[in-house]
């Protein structure tokens, strides 16, 4: 929804107030520089530097020159204050609609964020690496056409860079994860364990000593709780492998998703791009909701 329209004319006007500055003498390209700093606007910013040279030479030569070159000077101050006027006012609307519908980044916050150690993957196997990969790969294709997708710099959507971020460090944790896990079921011999149960139930069978059955039972127990433990941590993999896999097609189908925005979606129609982009970010939460459900219940 677009909030600029919940605004009221007091506010528009009340954050207008830098318009004074394209009127002021030597400090009007600072305008430009100001409003684009508050909404994550390059281009204004550059446009504000760019409006600013010919005022630093005009106040460092003043005085020092004469003729032709004092004319040049002076040409291109007067066409930089004018043209940042202009400028200014052009942009008057748009950053009226960026400025309602800024996010603030900073509050952003995830629960239930698993606790993981910086650390390398120069150790992992060469399995975890390639997903790892895989999902490293992904997401620099989804920063890239991020970046190059909106010509207004997504001074409302950064937070989906910000949820792409947490998103591969999820995945990271549950590679983490799958490494431990893996390490776990390393330590048991299934086979083993499986002949022995085998074993042991023929020589209940072979004995009537109830004292020597008992005992028989006894290891079995412990043998079929082994058994269970290496099934359960099993499962456990297997659930990762898939969430993973899944992570991965998710990237995939969000970048597909910002290819597909590119050639659809009008550029001059910041608004429709807005929705699109926001719809993506829903995706991402939702992703990242059930990436950490999923770390979450590896732990119970």
């Amino acid at each position: 929804m677009d909030k600029l329209e919940e605004k009221s004319t007091f506010w528009k006007i009340t954050h207008l107030w830098w318009l004074i500055l394209p009127f002021i003498f030597l400090i009007h390209w600072i305008s430009l520089i100001i409003v684009g700093l508050e909404v994550r606007k390059k281009k204004w910013v550059l446009f504000g530097i760019l409006y600013s040279i010919p005022v630093f030479i005009f106040m460092s030569l003043n005085g020092q020159i004469s003729g032709i070159t004092e004319n040049v000077v002076m040409s291109l101050f007067f066409f930089s204050w004018f043209a940042t006027i202009i400028h200014s006012i052009a942009i008057r609307k748009e950053y009226l609609y960026l400025l309602a519908n800024k996010k603030n980044v900073k509050s952003i916050k995830y629960k239930n964020k698993p606790t993981v150690k910086k650390r390398s993957f120069a150790r992992a196997s060469s399995k975890h690496q390639s997903i790892y990969n895989a999902l490293l790969i992904e997401q620099k294709a989804i920063r890239k056409r991020y970046d190059e997708i909106s010509p207004i710099d997504q001074p409302n959507f950064i937070d989906l860079i910000v949820m792409l971020d947490y998103f591969i460090e999820q995945a990271q944790a549950l590679i983490k994860k799958e490494e431990d896990i893996d390490e776990i079921i390393a330590g048991f011999n299934i086979e083993q364990i499986e002949d022995r149960i085998k074993e042991l139930n023929k020589k209940i069978n072979q004995t009537n000593k109830i004292n020597l059955k008992n005992e028989y039972e006894q290891i079995i127990e412990k043998y079929k709780k082994q058994r269970q433990i290496y099934t359960d941590f099993t499962n456990k993999k297997n659930i990762i492998k898939l969430k993973l896999e899944s992570s991965l097609i998710s990237l995939k189908e969000i970048k597909y998703d910002l290819i597909k925005i590119d050639y659809v979606v009008d550029k001059k129609e910041p608004h429709f791009l807005f929705e699109k982009l926001d719809e993506i970010s829903k995706e991402m939460d939702t992703y990242i909701e059930v990436m950490t459900e999923t770390y979450n219940e590896l732990n119970t």
